[in-house]
């Protein structure tokens, strides 16, 4: 998490409080295998079946952690081109809806609110953490800073809150 939360939180200091919070929950939760860097370059379909590659970062871990990160690189996409926005936002809940058929290890609300918590921080820490995107321009970023600061601010406990918060969002901005 030192990369990603800590870091963020020692930079970006109006929400450190939240991302060190989240910090320390991450570093709490060891209930299931965490991949630790699942993204869409990350995951090879073989038929149609899924291959999860790249487990270097792998550990023992928050469930949620995950899902958020892969949640995380759509909405960056989504940011950097948008003509694919409504694509995206539909791989967003695809995504989601996928996932939580087969999260069976909480309560289904639970598992998402974690996960929509944590996913602005991961957004956030993709921009002043210690591994940014490279792919975004300084208004892009600014539109993503500005929108994970409220979202951390105000958490939202379901993902599609937090697409229809980001479409808003693009809605407002040109880009």
């Amino acid at each position: 998490m030192e990369p990603y939360l800590v870091f963020t939180a020692k930079k970006v200091t109006e929400v450190a409080d939240r991302l060190t919070a989240l910090a320390d929950q991450l570093y709490e939760t060891d209930t299931v295998l965490v991949h630790g860097d699942v993204s869409p370059k990350n995951i090879l379909f073989r038929g149609a079946q899924p291959v999860v590659l790249d487990a270097e970062c792998a550990t023992m871990g928050a469930p949620e952690f995950d899902a958020a990160f892969c949640l995380n690189h759509l909405i960056l996409k989504a940011q950097h081109v948008p003509s694919l926005r409504p694509a995206l936002a539909e791989d967003l809940a695809s995504f989601w809806d996928a996932y939580a058929a087969h999260a069976s290890w909480d309560a289904p609300g639970r598992i998402e609110r974690r996960t929509a918590e944590l996913l602005p921080a991961l957004m956030l820490a993709r921009i002043d953490g210690k591994s940014p995107v490279e792919y975004l321009d300084e208004s892009s970023r600014s539109t993503i800073r500005a929108a994970s600061i409220t979202l951390l601010r105000q958490p939202k406990s379901k993902i599609g809150e937090i697409a229809e918060t980001l479409a808003q969002t693009w809605k407002g901005n040109s880009r």
